[in-house]
């Protein structure tokens, strides 16, 4: 997909630690820090101590589920109830003070009645889901051997962490601090917009962990139509250091390329002569084999009309 894209990647990294790299600092992941990814379609959970991963986890739920709830909860569209879930989605109903007396009027489109949806019930829906999703996290947390080295607590990211008072819930279920995880300003990016919200750290940490090795993430290349599938090294001016190939370097690299095209096409020429030759010789032969079918057909033939003589 990425190659018909006209992308040739040039590094694998692993999300979760690349991630953790661009959110968290050395003194958490040295103290002891669980980050929470919060993600549209799961939720993983990896654990720093001593700068080093000790666990991790993930489970198949995450944003997307709390949307497909409020979906089936007020029988409306996805694309509707994530719109309300981004706009009015928080935890904890109790605390939401003049906020829960609001109600949603959803104007319907057709035949059926318009649809009113009290704040404080959209409230009730959502914190539904996000203790179920971080009671599985805890229970992770607590398996792996870390619950009690956690100095520095619990850090929220992803799409999914900006639901309001969903830090203070998540604290008050666990025990723990916590906090949302921002990008740290490891470098400018401008007119990004959304750059330094929570849901673009793993983009910014994968950009982050290439920048760390002096490499690009990728390279932009030509793709041909109706041309045999290539693979990464051939595609990719890239040195054996991961590194772009200089100008004189990259003509060779396509005069090499040039090169390998002629072998193919004369490699071509040469199966179909091969194939043609094969094809006369066997005619050939077939003739040769009619002609004395004939011969000896005619020399019966005499020798029978010699007998009757």
């Amino acid at each position: 997909a990425m190659n018909k894209a006209g992308i040739v990647p040039t590094r694998k990294y692993f999300t979760a630690d690349s991630t953790a790299k661009a959110i968290l600092s050395d003194s958490e992941m040295e103290n002891g820090v669980a980050l929470i990814d919060f993600g549209a379609g799961c939720t993983s959970v990896s654990i720093y101590h001593g700068n080093i991963m000790r666990h991790y986890a993930s489970i198949p739920f995450g944003g997307k589920s709390i949307t497909n709830d409020i979906k089936s909860e007020c029988l409306i569209s996805e694309r509707l109830a994530e719109n309300i879930k981004l706009a009015f989605g928080a935890c904890m109903p109790e605390k939401l003070q003049n906020l829960s007396e609001k109600v949603i009027h959803i104007v319907s489109n057709s035949i059926d009645p318009d649809k009113q949806l009290p704040v404080k019930y959209l409230s009730e829906i959502i914190t539904a889901r996000v203790e179920e999703i971080m009671m599985a996290i805890l229970y992770e947390i607590h398996n792996s051997g870390f619950a009690d080295m956690l100095r520095s607590g619990i850090v929220i990211t992803g799409g999914s962490a900006q639901i309001a008072n969903l830090n203070s819930f998540v604290s008050e279920i666990s025990g723990y601090e916590v906090k949302t995880g921002y990008p740290r300003q490891l470098f400018t990016g401008q007119n990004c917009e959304g750059i330094n919200e929570a849901a673009a750290t793993p983009s910014l940490g994968l950009i982050y962990a290439a920048a760390n090795e002096s490499i690009n993430c990728c390279h932009s290349v030509e793709v041909e139509e109706n041309e045999d599938q290539k693979t990464p090294e051939d595609e990719a001016y890239v040195n054996e250091n991961g590194e772009l190939f200089s100008e004189e370097e990259k003509k060779e690299l396509e005069l090499t390329k040039e090169q390998k095209k002629e072998l193919k096409r004369k490699e071509k020429e040469l199966k179909e002569a091969a194939k043609e030759a094969t094809k006369r010789e066997k005619q050939k032969n077939k003739i040769s084999w009619i002609d004395k079918i004939i011969e000896f057909s005619e020399s019966v033939k005499e020798g029978i009309e010699k007998d009757q003589v």
